[in-house]
């Protein structure tokens, strides 16, 4: 869909709000306002996560001919969205009380199970509903105009380890020599997420942006070279099993993500 620049304020690539959270590649219609909101209320049109076929993936890049795979079929997990779509609803009940919400349960009984599948998917790889869910959305004749969607656009686990170095010939409570460095595994998740917010009644997409968050896990271990605490001679050791931590649950990244999205709505 073609939008004209006049329903749009590019106002900054990055936008600060009061939490400090940045919106990335925001824009924001000046006719989207706080008034307009609470005059005609929101609706939760959900979140869409992707479960991915590692199998047709696969085929598809095999088939391809140069093992890049460009085009597979994703599909949307239906656990994870309606619990993600809920954690938003709340977010945006929570901090945006003003706003009168039809939420994603009223949404997606009207939709119907298979019809909002098709729906979330086609939205989570086109990064917009199209004319066509637009109006289907009319018919269902929401309590809202104004249509909010989520869609997940990163989800990474990353392992780092940091090294710092001992004091070496220290001594412990045995006068065990050692010496060695002190490993810190870090285990960190980033989650990125595109928010979009339609006008039922135009037509007009009236919000934009993508928020990102990370949290890291860390556990502290250490490696002996030389003689360890408990005598035994090693080049190179690890005496206490050492493994990465757990990695952060995405539930607790997306708590932080939509509360961040509430808050850089109209006040």
């Amino acid at each position: 869909m073609v939008i004209s620049s006049r329903f749009f304020i590019l106002a900054l690539l990055l936008l600060s709000t009061s939490c400090a959270t940045k919106v990335a590649e925001f824009r924001q219609s000046p006719e989207f306002t706080r008034e307009a909101i609470v005059a005609y209320g929101v609706v939760i049109g959900g979140y869409a996560a992707p479960k991915i076929d590692l199998k047709k993936m696969m085929g598809a890049m095999r088939d391809s001919g140069d093992g890049k795979s460009r085009v597979f079929d994703i599909s949307i997990d239906p656990d994870r969205s309606a619990l993600n779509s809920k954690i938003l609803e709340e977010a945006v009940r929570a901090k945006r009380s003003a706003y009168p919400v039809e939420g994603y349960d009223a949404f997606f009984a009207g939709m119907g199970k298979e019809r909002y599948q098709e729906f979330a998917g086609e939205y989570f790889r086109n990064r917009a509903p199209g004319e066509k869910w637009l109006d289907a959305i009319r018919n269902l004749k929401t309590k809202g105009r104004y249509l909010l969607l989520a869609s997940e656009e990163n989800n990474s686990v990353h392992y780092t380890s940091h090294h710092k170095k001992e004091t070496e010939n220290k001594k412990n409570v045995k006068s065990k020599i050692h010496s060695g460095k002190e490993i810190t595994f870090e285990t960190r998740r980033t989650m990125e997420v595109l928010f979009t917010v339609y006008d039922l009644k135009s037509g007009v997409e009236v919000w934009n942006g993508k928020i990102k968050k990370s949290k890291s896990k860390t556990s502290r271990q250490k490696a002996y070279i030389g003689s360890s605490s408990a005598g035994i001679s090693l080049k190179s050791g690890n005496l206490l099993s050492i493994r990465e931590p757990d990695f952060p649950m995405e539930i607790d990244i997306l708590k932080e993500l939509f509360e961040a999205f509430a808050l850089s709505l109209p006040e």
